[in-house]
């Protein structure tokens, strides 16, 4: 999730590419007036999460709790996250240091996350907007793995604000395909 400012007089000349990657792009527009931030251009999820959270009670989007299970290994899983090569084929955009203190980077949010803890083939932890100086809400998502036999149940725990059960859903998805299809795959010649 990407912010940016735009001037009060560049809003009405592009009011309607702004809605859109607002709508579409999962942008937010912070609109300056004088220099100082006067208003600001919202998706609507982000108006009911705003909403809710005034009210005293975070949206069940608040804090998502979503797992999948993986017919696969748990090493085949756990590399599927942790390597470079593997987790570019499903998950574009992310970044993970697979160790305490490692860096995290994912494409909705601007700021560089940090690992806190990681276990391998047990849990990996990451945070943004630990740091003093953050101005942005703390996310955490937490990514545990159990194993049950032949099966991997991976759960993804966000809490704070960042992105819905959707969203979650759909990388576990991603995730489960990509494994599944590596078993199926015919092994590869040694180079």
């Amino acid at each position: 999730m990407t912010t940016t400012t735009v001037p009060f007089g560049a809003v009405r000349a592009q009011l309607r590419e702004l809605v859109s990657r607002v709508a579409y792009g999962g942008e937010r527009i912070t609109i300056t007036r004088n220099g100082s931030p006067a208003a600001a251009l919202v998706s609507l999820d982000d108006l009911r999460l705003l909403e809710a959270l005034a009210e005293g009670a975070p949206p069940e989007s608040a804090d998502p709790d979503e797992s999948i299970a993986i017919h696969a290994t748990l090493r085949d899983v756990w590399t599927a996250l942790t390597k470079p090569g593997p987790r570019a084929r499903w998950w574009p955009g992310f970044l993970l240091d697979g160790y305490p203190d490692g860096d995290a980077e994912i494409d909705w949010d601007k700021r560089r996350g940090k690992v806190l803890e990681c276990v391998e083939g047990e849990t990996v932890l990451m945070v943004w907007g630990w740091r003093a100086e953050d101005t942005m809400p703390r996310i955490e998502v937490r990514i545990d793995f159990a194993v049950d036999g032949e099966v991997v149940t991976v759960r993804i725990r966000q809490e704070g604000p960042g992105q819905k059960p959707e969203y979650w859903r759909e990388r576990l998805e991603a995730w489960r395909v990509h494994v599944e299809a590596e078993q199926d795959a015919p092994a590869r010649p040694a180079a």
